[in-house]
């Protein structure tokens, strides 16, 4: 089983949310675990669980949005340490593009993102077709 790790800002909820349901069957099936802010319980000192869990994750899908490129925790912290582990070959990171915005020019566009060719999953007619090529393009890597 691998452990997923979504990095997102807060304002793409909604995003996270569709793409954490779209990888039921996955989940379903014991083929991943994912994991998400929103599994930090009361009293966890959330920083701590954050930086574990990325640690100890296969996957790390970061959900691309102007808002994510804005967040300086995400950046200074989920991004940096997940490009690291990728370069080392130790984790996967895979940008996912929610919105349009200018993510071509970050480091996170040296990796190949979804779904296909970069194209922003608000901007597909179908939002289930951009996320079941997400899901695709994931089952690929496991």
């Amino acid at each position: 089983m691998k452990n997923i790790f979504i990095s997102y800002s807060h304002i793409d909820e909604k995003y996270k949310q569709q793409l954490v349901n779209h990888l039921s069957p996955l989940i379903r099936t014991h083929k991943v675990n994912i994991w998400e802010d929103g599994k930090i319980v009361p009293g966890e000192k959330w920083d701590d669980a954050i930086k574990i869990k990325l640690e100890t994750s296969n996957i790390i899908l970061l959900l691309v949005s102007s808002d994510a490129i804005a967040s300086d925790y995400i950046n200074n912290v989920e991004i940096k340490k997940a490009l690291e582990r990728n370069d080392k070959n130790e984790a996967i990171v895979i940008p996912i593009i929610l919105r349009p915005c200018k993510w071509t020019i970050l480091p996170i566009a040296e990796n190949q993102a979804l779904p296909k060719f970069g194209k922003p999953i608000s901007k597909w007619e179908d939002l289930d077709d951009a996320f079941l090529n997400v899901i695709n393009g994931i089952l690929k890597i496991l």
